[in-house]
């Protein structure tokens, strides 16, 4: 049975601020409470451009403001000049120029919080070691992928057939104890993980038996 903390971490939403062009501001990446979001939103508020009737609202106190803004933002109105987007998961940043509206100062694409606050979502993350995953993510800053697909290659759930796949394009080994170091290399470089030798022999011969491989040298 799916526990009720499961499931609200898979549904939790992610919400940031864009500007006209879609242009993200960094300072309010990733945010998981809509009343952050509307205190976010009053704080870009142009005084110019009312949000609503300034008659009829003229002496609204800042809190009062931003409560309205809450409430209009569980409404689903998410247009206050400044949009607010919602997500399954954590934004990416998308400006290409470190230093516009924060940037990428760090040389990466997610923050650790919410690399982890993500992953406690997916059952399939929970056995691996945090900060090697962290570090997996943000080794792959360059791929302009999002985060989900990111911790797709480093989970383990469908290894095997990854696996194979990739072992189906290799030719060039001869010996049973060259495939294995291949397998080993395999983990190593695509997961991030140092794999047995025994358990690489085994997974070795199930990719020989599969596929039939008989002229393998044994010595």
């Amino acid at each position: 049975m799916v526990s009720f903390s499961f499931y609200f971490q898979n549904k939790m939403k992610r919400y940031r601020i864009v500007d006209e062009w879609g242009e993200p501001y960094h300072t309010w990446y990733n945010s998981i409470h809509l009343r952050d979001v509307a205190e976010c939103v009053f704080c870009l508020w142009d005084c110019g451009d009312c949000l609503w009737d300034s008659e009829k609202d003229s002496w609204l106190t800042d809190e009062e403001i931003v409560s309205k803004i809450y409430r209009d933002l569980k409404n689903w109105i998410r247009d206050f000049i400044f949009v607010v987007e919602e997500g399954d998961e954590p934004f990416r940043p998308e400006s290409g120029e470190i230093g516009v509206y924060g940037g990428d100062w760090n040389w990466h694409n997610f923050s650790k919080e919410d690399i982890l606050r993500y992953a406690k979502g997916r059952r399939d993350l929970w056995p691996y070691d945090e900060d090697i995953m962290v570090e997996f993510v943000r080794s792959k800053w360059f791929d302009c992928k999002c985060l989900s697909e990111i911790l797709d290659e480093f989970s383990m759930l469908d290894y095997k057939n990854e696996l194979f796949d990739y072992l189906n394009n290799i030719i060039w080994y001869k010996t049973y104890n060259e495939l294995v170091e291949i397998i080993q290399e395999w983990f190593k470089e695509e997961k991030w993980i140092e794999y047995d030798w025994d358990g690489s022999c085994e997974l070795a011969s199930e990719f020989i038996d599969l596929k039939e491989i008989y002229d393998l040298d044994y010595n």
